[in-house]
């Protein structure tokens, strides 16, 4: 698999082996409607990070725990409760990273499939009601499972918990950026943004790194541009001018082990004032 090659190292050369326990919370906002409040969501939940190192490569296991979610609106509820039966498909993953943090492989496939087949015949047919959702769902999940390490380093999520940039020098270069991301977009069907993460601060403290990224589009070609075109010629008083895509990370990371004491995850996507899409995430030390 290709990996970013780093010249330097900084906190790739202080990881140890260490366990911590953490408490993650997402807030979906979203706007769909002139004249309508923004719909929230509210999920959150333990964390158990434990990593092991091993020659040249890093073993992350990540353990999901006390799940629970809350939204604004009552229309909202059985997605919510169907997102939460998601949740606890697989409550324990296992990534094989190099030591820069890139995702190499799923090191507990074998786990994450007993899982699965346990899901499918007990929560199935709570999450989805109907044969067709089921099947629907079910083909889906297990075409992701053949790649599954990919899929889930493309959430917000797992790649807030798995940060790809270990390796990043302490003067900040034009080779200091990850592998590609991607993003399906939250407001229009087929619209997938490719990005990623470059450092914008990179501080080293006493005892701790403090570290931002932002992200960079990759594939806002013109072809892009022309499909948002043909959205906006349907819309009237906006235009092209009024798209937003922005997502940033910020980490404080402990200098002892390499471990990660907090972080924040902002991302805003805006086709417009009435149509709009936000995600905060907060990672903190329990």
């Amino acid at each position: 698999m290709e990996t970013t090659p780093f010249k330097h190292s900084t906190l790739s050369r202080y990881l140890k082996p260490h366990f911590k326990k953490y408490r993650i919370e997402t807030v979906n906002r979203f706007c769909y409607e002139k004249g309508r409040n923004p719909v929230m969501i509210r999920v959150s939940g333990t964390v158990e990070y434990e990593q092991q190192l091993a020659a040249d490569v890093i073993y992350t296991a990540i353990g999901w725990s006390e799940i629970t979610g809350e939204t604004n609106q009552p229309a909202m509820e059985q997605q919510l409760q169907q997102m939460l039966s998601l949740a606890t498909i697989n409550k324990r993953l296992v990534f094989k990273r190099n030591r820069n943090g890139e995702v190499l492989e799923m090191a507990n496939r074998e786990e994450v499939q007993t899982d699965w087949h346990y899901w499918v015949q007990h929560e199935l047919a709570k999450a989805f009601g109907s044969a067709r959702e089921q099947q629907k769902f079910v083909e889906a999940y297990e075409n992701d499972l053949n790649n599954l390490a990919q899929v889930l380093r493309n959430s917000f999520q797992y790649a807030l918990l798995l940060p790809e940039f270990l390796g990043f020098s302490d003067s900040k270069t034009p080779e200091d950026h990850t592998r590609a991301y991607v993003q399906h977009s939250r407001l229009l069907e087929e619209q997938r943004y490719e990005y990623h993460w470059h450092t914008d601060i990179l501080n080293d403290e006493a005892s701790e790194f403090h570290i931002k990224l932002n992200a960079a589009l990759l594939n806002f070609d013109e072809a892009a541009r022309q499909k948002l075109e043909q959205v906006y010629s349907k819309t009237r008083h906006c235009s092209i001018d009024d798209f937003d895509f922005n997502l940033s990370v910020k980490y404080i990371f402990k200098k002892y082990d390499g471990s990660i004491i907090a972080a924040k995850l902002c991302f805003d996507e805006r086709i417009h004032e009435h149509l709009h899409y936000q995600t905060r995430m907060t990672l903190e030390k329990i």
